[in-house]
């Protein structure tokens, strides 16, 4: 919105958008959402602050932000109930809570070490582990890494960890030829670097939430991440030629069918179940 090449009619409705978007983490009433948020939007106005040419946004956009996140913790009584239960011990809102929980999860995890104990069987191995303060059903661990350790053990955590490293390494790779750099002739601003920048930020927020909650077991997110990585490790072509591959036309219609048929199983599965 702040940064990227576009026309002002566009960047006024992105703007409306992306407040529709914070009001939606607000009203989530989820505390790691909204740390979360608040770590990425702060990442934002950081860098903008760093280049000179954003650094009025920035500091306008931290005052907006920050405003209404005060404005909303102060005015909503639900969000205050929800940062009271921080000190409820014996419920899985409770700081301390999430810690025994994780600690039952280890528990679950050494049962199987190196395959897991299987995708969603937490729940059922978790009653005979389960911490006698804690006498709520947390159904998944609220900690995904952790989740992933106890349902596909350090094989699958492994696998993971490979696929995640590959991303990390190929935005690294690509993040300077990502930019605009000062020998450049056209304008300051870059859709390049703009997408590449949020969305870097979006996946972080995202990998930040998951420490705390089973965010990546929501559909959507997991899907929105998905997107995310998938657009973030295709910018890797900037930094290297290799990766440009000619695609013709058989080709191109017989991944569109694979695609398509994918699609259509998946959609087939959802609606039976």
């Amino acid at each position: 919105v702040l940064t990227g090449r576009i026309s002002q009619p566009m960047r006024i409705l992105l703007g409306y958008s992306a407040l529709l978007l914070l009001g939606g983490v607000a009203v989530s009433m989820s505390r790691g959402g909204w740390a979360s948020t608040s770590l990425a939007l702060t990442a934002v106005i950081g860098v903008l602050g760093w280049q000179r040419q954003f650094r009025l946004r920035g500091i306008l956009l931290s005052c907006i932000v920050f405003g209404l996140i005060g404005a909303f913790l102060l005015k909503s009584d639900f969000a205050q109930d929800r940062l009271r239960n921080v000190n409820q011990p014996g419920t899985t809102g409770h700081v301390g809570s999430r810690v025994e929980l994780w600690g039952a999860a280890i528990d679950v995890w050494n049962e199987e070490k190196l395959l897991g104990v299987g995708p969603g069987h937490f729940d059922h191995r978790f009653p005979e582990y389960r911490p006698e303060r804690l006498q709520s059903r947390p159904v998944r661990v609220h900690n995904d890494y952790l989740n992933t350790l106890v349902d596909w053990g350090l094989a699958g955590m492994l696998l993971a960890g490979l696929m995640f490293g590959t991303m990390v390494s190929g935005i690294i790779k690509s993040w300077k030829y990502s930019q605009r750099t000062s020998r450049d002739l056209s304008a300051k601003t870059s859709n390049r670097a703009t997408f590449v920048l949020g969305s870097t930020i979006g996946l972080g927020s995202i990998g930040l939430h998951s420490f705390v909650d089973f965010n990546l077991h929501i559909p959507s997110n997991a899907m929105l991440a998905a997107t995310l990585a998938a657009l973030l490790t295709a910018y890797i072509r900037f930094a290297t030629e290799r990766y440009w591959v000619a695609v013709r036309m058989p080709v191109r219609l017989l991944l569109t069918v694979l695609v398509c048929g994918v699609s259509g199983l998946l959609v087939q599965q959802a609606i039976q179940q």
